[in-house]
């Protein structure tokens, strides 16, 4: 399991910044002992000092199910699931897991149970407590930092420019 730079691709250690005002992504191997199944990656980002499972966390599930093959035809499918809507400049511990359902649930007829059997909760590198990440850009003053925060000045600036033409063309 592990967490990526949004848009960079690059590992993101412990306590290490996401790259994205944002958002980060989560990738996770998804195995199952069972033989064939579908499986969805479910995860869980909580700004620091907040409990999981607590009303104010974001929790992200992937939108399909993915077809995972037996064990013997290959070692497992690597889910990612974009964690968005955080606030930048806030730590986050975040946890993941994967949620199974037969092979065949999503054909007609056939359907998936609202609450799918699920696999324990993992942390990045087997670690006891959460998994924290920082949300924002690089304040190193790097080319991307700044650009990036001088687009966003640029668009906020256009925005609130069409709003006041807006507002006088309509009454």
């Amino acid at each position: 399991m592990q967490a990526s730079q949004h848009r960079v691709g690059s590992l993101v250690p412990p306590w290490g910044l996401s790259h994205s005002e944002d958002s980060y992504l989560v990738e996770m191997m998804a195995t199952s002992p069972a033989g064939r199944t579908k499986v969805k990656l479910e995860v869980e980002a909580c700004a620091a000092g907040t409990s999981f499972g607590d009303a104010s966390c974001h929790s992200h599930v992937s939108n399909a199910w993915t077809e995972l093959p037996h064990p013997d035809e290959d070692t497992g499918k690597s889910l990612e699931e974009e964690i968005t809507g955080l606030a930048e400049g806030t730590v986050y511990h975040w946890r993941a897991r994967v949620l199974y359902a037969p092979f065949k649930a999503t054909e007609d007829g056939i359907g998936v149970p609202k609450t799918p059997p699920h696999g324990p909760w993992r942390h990045l590198a087997g670690q006891v407590r959460s998994t924290d990440i920082r949300v924002g850009l690089p304040d190193d003053g790097g080319l991307w930092g700044q650009f990036h925060r001088r687009f966003r000045a640029f668009i906020e600036g256009v925005t609130a420019l069409l709003q006041q033409v807006i507002g006088l063309l309509i009454p």
